[in-house]
């Protein structure tokens, strides 16, 4: 399965109350490795992750395997991950998937709930749409 789904199978689309479930599952289910992202610069794991009312694939990031960076602190990927989620949900983009800090497998790190990409999606075309979860709203800094 690869979006999070209740114990029916019923995908949980992320809206307000299914972020919710998708946040507890992501804190509470139990992570299953099941490979390795290969192209990402640091141990980035693809699992599955279980509970007895839900069910999902996710990416998990522990933080010893993060690899250092001449601009940002040792051991901090994890934590900007989650900031991130965090941001886009404060300021209503909804455009980070839900990301939890945790324990797991391998020690504390990000877990992220897995999206499938869409093959039909043209990213470049994507980027250079006026799409508003994609752009600032100008008119909300100025206000502020």
């Amino acid at each position: 399965m690869t979006h999070a789904a209740d114990s029916t199978g019923e995908p949980l689309v992320p809206g307000p109350a299914d972020r919710q479930a998708a946040l507890a599952l992501l804190r509470d289910g139990e992570i299953e490795v099941e490979g390795r992202l290969i192209d990402a610069s640091n141990a980035t794991l693809f699992c599955a992750i279980s509970t007895d009312k839900a069910i999902a694939q996710c990416v998990y990031k522990p933080i010893r395997g993060e690899r250092p960076l001449w601009d940002f602190p040792d051991g901090t990927l994890a934590g900007r991950e989650v900031a991130a989620y965090e941001v886009s949900e404060a300021s209503g983009w909804d455009i980070v998937p839900p990301t939890v800090m945790r324990d797991g497998p391998f020690g504390e790190g990000m877990v992220q709930l897995w999206i499938d990409i869409d093959e039909t999606v043209d990213i470049e075309r994507l980027v250079r749409t006026e799409r508003p979860q994609l752009r600032r709203n100008r008119w909300r800094c100025r206000r502020q």
